[in-house]
């Protein structure tokens, strides 16, 4: 799910500097996107997953997102530019996932 900058922005801000990293996750479902059902059922069988620790640039960490539009606008190229690196990762992610499955055999068994 993507959040909003504004939503970051304001967490960034309540919390006081307190917060100078985020981890980001990419997680690629490479049998396609499953529902909450499919977990349920176990038919969820391969995943990736991608964790990365990033710093929040200093200069975001105490700007007024709602009445600086300056600020606004940085901080909102900034998200957008992550969002565009995952996109970017997951594209991948996938793409190398597909490279694998046609040179190799994958064997499941299920536990009873």
């Amino acid at each position: 799910l993507r959040p909003k900058a504004g939503g970051i922005a304001f967490v960034l801000a309540a919390m006081d500097g307190q917060i100078r990293t985020m981890i980001d996750v990419t997680i690629a479902y490479p049998e396609g996107i499953p529902t909450a059902w499919d977990f349920f059922c176990g038919r969820v069988h391969h995943i990736k997953v991608f964790v990365d620790k990033r710093p929040i640039p200093p200069h975001l960490l105490s700007g007024d997102y709602t009445n600086d539009p300056d600020f606004r606008q940085t901080f909102q190229t900034w998200v957008n530019d992550l969002w565009y690196e995952k996109d970017k990762r997951l594209s991948q992610m996938l793409e190398d996932t597909k490279k694998t499955w046609r040179n190799s055999h994958v064997f499941c068994k299920q536990s009873k």
